[in-house]
């Protein structure tokens, strides 16, 4: 260790040497220096001085800190005394020294340690328990000081139990097991190892034990010289036994009991007998094994029965339903306990419910939620329990059930009365159903009121709720609502008055004599409606008819609601083969409510009319789309042809719907209105396509002389014949010149079909399209050079023909001979007729005049000349 430390302040010295001596004189804290410590151990190094490890000559009074914050400082940090065994891990810590002085220019200086790892004192007698499951290594490697962290623990005996530092020593149970321990090197401070012999010590075995129980003491005489090594197995030897509640063991030896005098003694309870062995190592607990001998006891209620009164129908909402117990068991085999019942009433309704008992009270009432009908009842206890804090019970014994009676009144509030509605004139039948009766005779009393009026009385039998009696019709004579109300009702213990009533109605007759029946005239093949009139007081009626005549149908029966007093329905087409006249038979008639039913005498003629064949009609029919043909255009056509859109439509096309590509169908209709079958016509409208003008297909070059002709040559589709128009309207023909912004309107002719398209095509014409960059096409213009502006009709202007298609940007000036500016003129000023715009005498005099003409178009020069005017 001194040996390091001097070779690290020659390292300082040679450094601080070759820095310069003008740096010593700042440093008031001394310099940086450094030191390796290994031995940990070596009490020496359990506190460092660092204050003399500064090199140079630093100042006193300073404060040293660390860069790692380690509060290890023994003292203030002044002393500058470090606890090096306080330190957890070898590595490198710094610890720095200032000087608060203002004179000094470095007032810093650094103590470097480097510490080299601890990982303890070999331990070769260390001890454990196997029921251990977590024992720390670290605790058998010293303390004084402690052995570095962030070391490896390494299984050296490979037993799978090592975690860490801590061991499971219940996997592999009793043994002697290695662990090593290793912290890494620091610096020049090598890796140090401790070694654990962990020897595990094997618990006591205080054996698996039975336990001893008696419901009831019947057997305890079979049981006064027991053995306790009988009821345990697997011990240790060499253990004692000992007793908790008895005095039956005559010391730790002693293992024979006699528990008929264990109960004879102390009677029912809990006893028990312990087995205690001890470990063969401290760093073992003892064990203890026990053996329980619980008796318990049994109650027996033998002998006791149960009584309920049994009480009338009309007292269930008063009475109090008494469960009494009688004759209960001595107490000497009853314990003065609280009873816990659990008890079920079987009968016409069941009922579960609980209650509670004590001897002083030995009787509970049924839960109030029982709601008895009439009928016999049973009542049986399900289960006896008591309150047994000290869990001495094992068993009751108990057989208790009892029967009562709910005697029934009769009533008739839950039964119902069915009387049909009859018509007038029958006999009726009133039946009572749903009674809550006893099957039996019973006498009641009855009124009829409303469209009738009756009192009397019946005797009847009843048998499961229903009976039954007849209404002769001589009671029952006007139709209406009538109500039947039974008013009282007996048998031969109870009378009961009661109001319990039903209405029945006393139907009518149908009356078809004042039916009115309609039926149209029809077209063969047509359904035949059928309406009838008249009928009054019917919802639902249902008709016997027949049809003869031209046409035969025997009896049909069919069923019709009725609206407004009044049916319709259809006889089918398929119904009817002949044409002429058929009469309609109404046979019979049925109220479908009420079922009441009348015979009638009604009939009704009507006629069936001819169907007229269909119509001959040319097909295809041909039109073009520009014409707008109609319904109207097609052939046949007249007031007593009909179109339709297709062959099952019964909609009539109005005549001025537009045709389009599709099949119509025509039928003729005749005098008397029967429409023929339909005839297919088909339908094609010639559609021509609006001229499609090429790109840039009207744009021309003026000076070309294009034409009408030049126009069409532009048409992309050219297997139709195009005429152009202008904006009046008037045909133009090929050789018509075009006219610079001027709009022509073209339409395509499809000369096959004479048909012309619906759509014009709009061209606006440009003439100023001239390719006067390319050399290979030149484009000339004439530049007169005279004019006489005489006003005969003949050069009365000088103007440069075709230069605006040319160069439509142009301008020129018209100068005299003095260089004066005459005229400037453009597209827009295309002429000079001679007179000046610069000068107070505005007809120029004849005589040699200059132009100059600018082009304003791909950089062309200007271009001069002369011009004679001659008046």
């Amino acid at each position: 260790m001194i040996k390091n430390y001097f070779r690290c302040n020659l390292l300082f010295l040679i450094t601080f040497l070759l820095i310069g001596i003008t740096s010593v004189y700042g440093q008031c804290a001394g310099s940086d220096s450094f030191i390796t410590i290994c031995n940990i151990p070596d009490s020496d190094n359990s506190s460092l001085d660092l204050f003399p490890l500064l090199n140079g000559t630093p100042n006193t009074g300073g404060n040293w800190s660390s860069d790692e914050n380690l509060p290890i400082f023994v003292g203030p940090s002044s002393n500058g005394i470090v606890n090096l065994w306080q330190i957890t891990s070898g590595g490198i810590y710094h610890f720095t020294y200032t000087v608060n002085d203002s004179s000094c220019t470095d007032n810093q200086a650094t103590v470097t340690i480097i510490l080299g790892g601890y990982a303890g004192e070999d331990n070769f007698q260390a001890n454990a328990c196997e029921d251990d499951d977590s024992v720390n290594l670290f605790q058998f490697i010293g303390n004084n000081p402690n052995p570095h962290l962030g070391g490896t623990w390494a299984d050296i005996s490979n037993t799978g139990a090592l975690s860490g530092s801590i061991y499971n020593a219940t996997i592999l149970g009793p043994g002697t097991y290695t662990f090593t321990y290793t912290v890494n090197s620091v610096g020049t401070c090598p890796a140090q190892t401790s070694t654990v012999d962990l020897t595990v010590h094997p618990l006591p075995n205080p054996g698996s034990t039975t336990s001893l129980e008696f419901c009831g003491i019947d057997d305890l005489a079979n049981y006064t010289n027991v053995d306790l090594l009988n009821y345990i197995s697997g011990q240790d030897p060499n253990g004692v036994w000992s007793e908790d509640g008895t005095s039956e063991l005559n010391g730790p030896n002693d293992t024979e009991i006699n528990v008929q005098n264990i109960f004879n003694t102390s009677g029912y309870g809990f006893y028990s007998f312990s087995y205690t062995v001890f470990p063969n190592h401290p760093i073992c607990h003892e064990e203890t094994s026990t053996i329980p001998v619980i008796i318990r006891r049994i109650i027996d209620f033998t002998g006791t029965n149960l009584s309920i009164d049994s009480i009338c129908e009309d007292e269930i909402d008063t009475h109090d339903f008494v469960v009494n117990f009688n004759n209960l068991p001595g107490i000497d085999n009853v314990p003065t306990y609280d009873y816990q019942i659990n008890y079920t009433i079987s009968g016409p309704v069941s009922f579960s419910g609980a209650a509670e008992i004590t001897r002083a009270n030995p009787f509970f009432n049924i839960d109030d939620n029982f709601t008895p009908t009439v009928g016999n009842y049973t009542l049986t206890i399900d289960s006896i329990t008591v309150d047994d804090p000290e869990d001495i019970v094992c068993d009751i014994i108990w057989d208790l059930t009892t029967d009562f009676e709910i005697l029934e009144i009769p009533n008739l509030e839950d039964a119902s009365i069915d009387i049909p509605d009859i018509c007038v004139g029958e006999n009726n039948t009133v039946t009572i159903s749903n009674a809550n009766l006893t099957d039996g005779d019973y006498a009641i009393t009855y009124e009829i009121s409303g469209a009738n009026s009756v009192s009397n009385s019946i005797n009847l039998t009843f048998q499961n709720g229903s009976a039954s009696f007849d209404l002769d019709n001589s009671l029952l004579q006007n139709t209406g609502t009538t109500t039947l109300t039974i008013t009282g009702i007996s048998d031969d213990f109870c009378d009961n008055s009661i109001d319990l009533s039903t209405n029945f109605e006393i139907n009518p007759l149908p009356d078809p004599d004042n039916y009115e029946i309609i039926i149209e005239n029809s077209c063969f093949g047509e359904s035949v409606l059928v309406t009838i009139n008249d009928i009054s007081n019917i919802n639902q009626i249902e008709i016997i008819y027949n049809i003869s005549g031209a046409n035969g149908l025997s009896d049909e029966t069919i069923t019709l609601n009725i609206n407004n007093n009044s049916v319709e329905f259809t006889i089918p087409a398929t119904t009817f083969t002949n044409t002429g006249t058929s009469t309609f038979n109404l046979i019979y008639v049925t109220n479908v409510e009420t079922g009441c039913a009348s015979q009638a005498t009604n009939t009704k003629d009507f006629t069936l009319y001819p169907i007229p064949d269909a119509p001959q009609a040319p097909t295809p029919q041909e039109f073009c789309e520009v014409e707008e043909a109609t319904i109207s255009d097609l052939i046949p056509n007249g007031n007593n042809y009909l179109w339709f859109e297709n062959q099952t439509s019964t909609t009539e096309l109005n005549p001025t719907t537009l045709l389009s590509n599709q099949d119509y169908y025509v039928s003729i209709i005749s005098n008397d209105g029967c429409i023929s079958d339909k005839t297919l016509v088909s339908v094609i409208i010639n559609q021509v396509p609006p001229v499609n003008l090429i790109q840039d297909g009207a744009s021309f070059c003026g000076a070309d002389n294009p034409t009408i002709s030049d126009l069409t040559k532009n048409v992309s589709v050219t297997n139709f014949t195009v005429e152009w128009y202008d904006s009046n309207g008037n045909l133009l023909s090929e050789d018509t010149p075009l006219s610079d912004d001027t709009i022509y309107f073209g339409y395509n002719i499809d000369q096959a079909n004479n048909c012309e398209a619906s759509d014009a095509i709009e061209v606006s014409v440009t003439l100023t399209n001239c390719d006067t960059e390319n050399p290979d096409k030149e484009y000339d213009f004439f530049i007169p050079d005279a004019f006489s502006p005489n006003n005969d009709g003949i050069n009365d202007t000088f103007r440069i023909k075709n230069i605006q298609f040319i160069y439509p940007e142009y301008e020129f000036d018209i100068y005299n001979r003095y260089g004066k500016l005459l005229f400037t003129g453009d597209i827009k000023h295309p002429e000079w007729n001679g007179e000046t715009e610069n000068s107070s005498d505005k007809i120029a005099p004849n005589g040699v005049y200059f132009y100059v003409i600018r082009f304003n178009k791909n950089n062309k020069s200007p271009k001069q000349g002369r011009l004679y005017l001659n008046r």
